[in-house]
């Protein structure tokens, strides 16, 4: 595998016109907005789509096509999250919280439609775009880590919050920038055609990773890099028996993690609890929220309580490490998912899983490695930081999304000439 075209490949013809809409403009610029503000990725997917469609409509004075399959998946979840209210013991509460995440998915989520739809011709600059955008993001949280956040300490100036800075406060900003790392490199590789840039592009970005690893305590980011690392460089892509393998081990770990963390939860602290790296990541305060929730979610194995019901509930726990019963989220997606709808969420997110990965596997190497790299990173860091249904972490899914589809794309025009979305 190798992330350059070869020298023989046919590149789009410099003559030809070039179109670069406000929407893939923003798109680019998309992860610097994710290191300064990454709590805009609620909605910044949906202010690209808005920008795009009425961009497409003035010019052509025609509805935008979009693509259908993104829309069904958005709205199959979108409606499990409401009917869950109604075996919900906080039914008003999970209505709720039901019809704000149908409304962040299906307004985020019309995003992944409209690229699906979109010609090739009009992504022509994004490489350049997003990779000046994605190594600034990184200069940027680099230089926020290395002199304790001036930029964020000003922004709490303005807003009179106490102006004290907090290593975690970028979290979620390195943690978005850290998932576009497959896309970036696949970008820089195929559509840098000087051998001696594109080096100096991977060495840069691999330098400031290394710089952010070095200074960060996101435990979430360095899990996630070690993950994408592995499945972008060493996964053996070309074998329908690792394919197999991945699939089932994921379908497999999905139903057994209620009973793998209670586990866990017996027999790792001992070996844990002095280790620095697990200290500050709280792994034993993770471990005890995941063996609470998990024996409370096996009560009801078969729905669960219902979307968000962790945050409604007491739980019956000692506190050896977590401090108090109640936890907004479990920290880790297969432990939400069992909590909130039981077999029956288990059941339809391993199918999910396994239909993404079917549809991987059709594509050409180098944009397989980027889509299961970003994939497998994902499900890391959901594993074990964020809620599956905060606002900003489903937008960077869908971002992140949107990303490989592009890099699907431009591939498939710029080297092979075919179309490869057409599995997705």
């Amino acid at each position: 595998m190798t992330l350059a075209a070869p020298a023989h490949t046919k590149i789009i013809a410099a003559g030809e016109q070039l179109k670069t809409p406000l929407w893939i403009m923003l798109m680019g610029f998309a992860p610097v907005i994710a290191a300064l503000g990454p709590r805009a990725l609620s909605f910044l997917p949906a202010i690209i789509l808005v920008l795009g469609v009425s961009g497409f409509f003035l010019s052509t004075r025609k509805r935008p096509l979009l693509s259908v399959k993104p829309l069904i998946y958005m709205a199959c979840v979108s409606v499990l999250c409401l009917i869950s209210s109604l075996w919900s013991p906080y039914m008003p509460d999970a209505l709720e919280r039901g019809g704000k995440i149908a409304l962040v998915l299906m307004g985020n989520g019309l995003l992944l439609a409209y690229i699906l739809a979109r010609p090739i011709e009009r992504l022509r600059f994004f490489p350049s775009i997003f990779l000046a955008s994605f190594i600034a993001a990184l200069l940027l949280l680099a230089s926020e880590l290395y002199w304790e956040g001036p930029l964020t300490r000003a922004f709490l100036s303005l807003t009179g919050k106490p102006a004290e800075f907090k290593y975690s406060d970028l979290n979620r900003g390195i943690v978005a920038a850290v998932l576009c790392i497959p896309a970036a490199l696949a970008l820089a590789g195929f559509t840098i055609t000087d051998s001696l840039k594109r080096r100096a592009v991977y060495g840069l970005i691999f330098a400031l990773i290394t710089t952010i690893c070095l200074l960060t305590f996101s435990q979430s980011s360095h899990l996630a890099l070690a993950v994408m690392g592995f499945f972008f460089f060493f996964f053996p892509y070309k074998r329908e028996w690792a394919w197999l393998a991945l699939a089932m081990t994921l379908s497999a770990l999905m139903f057994a993690t209620p009973f793998m963390v209670q586990f866990f939860f017996q027999a790792l602290p001992p070996l844990i609890e002095n280790v620095s790296w697990f200290q500050y990541s709280y792994a034993l305060e993770r471990l005890e929220i995941w063996d609470y929730v998990s024996r409370y979610a096996m009560q009801q194995p078969m729905t669960g309580y219902g979307v968000e019901a962790t945050r409604y509930t007491v739980f019956d726990t000692a506190e050896l490490y977590q401090p108090g019963n109640t936890v907004l989220h479990p920290h880790n997606f297969a432990v939400q998912i069992w909590m909130e709808f039981g077999v029956l969420g288990a059941t339809l997110g391993s199918l999910f899983l396994l239909y993404l990965l079917d549809a991987m596997r059709t594509l050409p190497e180098l944009p397989a490695r980027v889509c299961l790299a970003s994939l497998m990173g994902s499900l890391a860091v959901a594993s074990t930081g964020y809620g599956i249904w905060q606002g900003w972490w489903l937008g960077t899914f869908i971002l992140v999304a949107g990303y490989c589809l592009i890099v699907i794309k431009i591939y498939a025009a710029r080297v092979t000439n075919s179309d490869s979305t057409a599995a997705l």
